[in-house]
C-alpha cells in the first residue's frame, strides 16, 4: 500500500493510473474492514483513506472519496453516518453503484 500512496502523491501520473490505484485502495479497504484488522498492528488503513480524500478533490472521483468516507465511518463505528451516507447516494439514484459496499 505504501507503494501505491507514494506514487499517488507524487502527483505525476494519468487519471486512468489514478483511478486504477484508487480501485485498489478501496478494495484493501473492505478487505480490511472484512478481516476486522483495523488498528490492528501494522496496516495502512487511516493512511489509505486520507490519501484517497485528498487525491479526489476532482468530480469524476467523487464516488471513491464518497466511499473512503463511508469506509472510514464504518471503521470507527459511526453506523448512523454510514447509513445516512448509503441513504443520500440512494435517495439520488445510485443505490445499484453502492450496492456491494459493507455494511
Amino acid at each position: 500500500m505504501k507503494r501505491i500512496i507514494d506514487e499517488i502523491e507524487k502527483k505525476q501520473i494519468s487519471k486512468l493510473m489514478l483511478e486504477k490505484y484508487l480501485r485498489i485502495l478501496g478494495n484493501y479497504l473492505v478487505t480490511c474492514f472484512d478481516r476486522k484488522i483495523f488498528n490492528k498492528g501494522d496496516n495502512y488503513v487511516n493512511q489509505v483513506i486520507n490519501c484517497i480524500i485528498k487525491s479526489t478533490s476532482e468530480f469524476s472521483f467523487m464516488i471513491y472519496r464518497i466511499n473512503a468516507i463511508y469506509m472510514k465511518a464504518l471503521f470507527n463505528k459511526q453506523l448512523k453516518k454510514a447509513r445516512e451516507i448509503k441513504e443520500e447516494i440512494k435517495k439520488y439514484g445510485y443505490g445499484d453503484v453502492i450496492a456491494g459496499w459493507p455494511k
